[in-house]
């Protein structure tokens, strides 16, 4: 059984030595009758949702420069839009209030003055992830895609036989 990593038709080494043992029988024994059956792991669909979103987040990226802000505030704005266009909740606010920190209280009950000062700032990388799961999470992807994975893993062994003399 030839493993793939979730969402991807890559024959990574390991595999590639299971199926060059293969080959070795398969040329011991001609009359043998190869089926590659079409694959698909539990993850896949998993997989393929955050391909998804991180390829449409990498593609507005591109499209943007340094006169635009720095890498991260150019990725908190085009997370937070594709979160409003895909009309997902809770909204941006309640998201962000999520994440902030909220200053910790002594055992008295009294609370640090700089740990309050700081407590107020969003916490961007945890944002960020926030709405790039929900995101995630919301993607489509359809049984089609799932079909097209499991056949492109199909050709990726059959091209891998084929270099390595069979067939």
């Amino acid at each position: 059984h030839i493993q793939f990593q979730p969402g991807s038709a890559a024959v990574a080494p390991p595999e590639r030595e299971i199926l060059a043992q293969l080959v070795n029988a398969l040329g011991q024994r001609p009359e043998l009758v190869l089926e590659i059956p079409l694959l698909q792991g539990e993850g896949d669909r998993a997989a393929l949702q955050e391909q998804a979103v991180t390829a449409r987040i990498n593609a507005q990226l591109e499209q943007t420069t340094e006169a635009d802000g720095s890498l991260t505030d150019r990725r908190l704005a085009i997370v937070e839009q594709l979160y409003q266009q895909a009309g997902l909740s809770p909204t941006l606010e309640k998201l962000r209030q999520a994440n902030m920190p909220m200053p910790e209280t002594s055992e008295d009950g009294t609370v640090d003055l700089a740990a309050a000062l700081t407590a107020g700032e969003l916490d961007v990388p945890a944002y960020v992830q926030d709405m790039r799961s929900r995101l995630i999470a919301a993607e489509s992807i359809s049984d089609a895609a799932l079909a097209d994975l499991a056949e492109s893993r199909r050709q990726a062994v059959m091209a891998y036989l084929a270099e390595q003399g069979w067939m």
